[in-house]
């Protein structure tokens, strides 16, 4: 599978727990060397393969995928007929882009300049034609500019929903016999 040369990149952006968290495996396993504990060691191979095939170094938008390269051999390609949504979710301690993907677990991407590759990312969409800019022409959109046109005669009566107050007899309401005894 040949890919096509990528038309925007960008690097990861990495937390401060992410920059040391390599070089702590590292540190473990020649302590663990060192001192003869093979235990230490192999947990600390455990722990930097775990992070060199999980944390992502860079991002490639092709003319027709999202790419994410972790550590070789690993390359995560996403092509964009698999994209549904792309948004930038802010949480208290970080943020990301989150894609969501059809049919599919949604990948949480973290770029450098996180605007700037989704607007990137949405042109590449919207040239490729991709379902996430079908679904983003389907999402009403709502301006806080515009007056509300819509009066109340044209909003579904709520009391339509419910019977009448003469259908309800207190006979079809039970009557609760106490609260529980604690015996």
């Amino acid at each position: 599978m040949q890919q096509d040369t990528p038309g925007f990149s960008a690097p990861h952006d990495r937390s401060f727990f992410q920059m040391i968290n390599f070089y702590i495996a590292i540190g473990v396993v020649i302590f663990g060397l060192w001192t003869g504990e093979l235990f230490l060691a192999a947990l600390g191979l455990v722990v930097g393969a775990v992070y060199w095939f999980t944390t992502p170094r860079h991002y490639h938008i092709t003319s027709d995928s999202l790419v994410v390269l972790y550590g070789q051999p690993r390359i995560l390609v996403v092509p964009f007929d698999a994209i549904f949504d792309v948004n930038i979710v802010r949480v208290p301690l970080t943020s990301g882009i989150f894609i969501r993907r059809v049919n599919k677990a949604g990948v949480i991407i973290r770029p450098k300049d996180m605007e700037g590759f989704v607007g990137q990312l949405w042109t590449a969409l919207s040239v490729a034609g991709a379902p996430a800019i079908q679904n983003m022409m389907a999402q009403p959109t709502f301006s806080e500019d515009e007056p509300d046109t819509e009066s109340d005669e044209d909003q579904p009566s709520p009391e339509g929903a419910l019977p009448p107050d003469d259908d309800i007899r207190a006979n079809d309401i039970p009557e609760a016999d106490g609260p529980p005894s604690g015996r």
